[in-house]
C-alpha cells in the first residue's frame, strides 16, 4: 500500500504482519492500515544493512519477497538501474525514469500524485494481480460524483 503522498509505504509480508517505511508518518492512515491487517503496531522497514529474506534494506531502498515476486522499494534514484533490471514490482518515493521497463508494475511519485493512494494485490498463484488507485473513477466510489455525459 502506498499513501497518497508516497511518504508512507506498507509491505504486508504475512497475513498479520505489516512492515512500514516510516512508522511515525501519517498516523491516521497508518492506524487504519494496522487495524485492517490486525496489527497493534506495524514493524518499521529494517535499517540500512539489515533485514532478512523477506525484507532487506540498504541506503537506497529495500527489497521484499512475496512468493516468487520481488518488490523493490526505492527511495534513492541511484537504485533504479539495478532494481529495474531484476524486480518484478518497483515502488518508488521518487520519480522513476522512463527506462524502468523491466518490472511488470512500476508505481512512482508521479503515479501517486496523479492517482492518489495505491494498493497492489497479488493473485492466488503469487503473481502481481491488480493495482488499485484512489483517484480513478472506475469503479465508482460512493463519495464520487456521478459521471455526466
Amino acid at each position: 500500500m502506498i499513501a497518497e503522498n508516497a511518504r508512507l509505504i506498507a509491505f504486508r509480508s504475512a497475513p498479520d504482519l505489516l512492515h512500514l517505511s516510516n512508522p511515525r508518518a501519517q498516523s491516521f492512515v497508518r492506524d487504519i492500515w494496522e487495524r485492517r491487517v490486525g496489527n497493534e503496531a506495524g514493524i518499521a522497514f529494517p535499517s540500512a544493512g539489515g533485514g532478512d529474506n523477506t525484507l532487506r534494506c540498504d541506503g537506497q531502498g529495500c527489497i521484499g519477497r512475496i512468493g516468487q515476486q520481488t518488490v523493490a522499494f526505492v527511495n534513492d534514484p541511484l537504485a533504479f538501474e539495478e532494481d529495474c533490471r531484476f524486480a518484478d514490482i518497483v515502488i518508488a518515493e521518487v520519480p522513476a525514469p522512463r527506462s524502468c521497463r523491466g518490472p511488470s508494475i512500476v508505481v512512482d511519485w508521479f503515479d501517486v500524485w496523479r492517482g492518489g493512494a495505491h494498493a497492489i494485490w497479488f493473485a492466488q498463484n503469487g503473481e502481481a494481480g491488480r493495482v488499485w488507485q484512489a483517484r480513478v473513477s472506475s469503479p465508482p466510489r460512493p463519495w464520487m460524483r456521478p459521471a455526466t455525459n
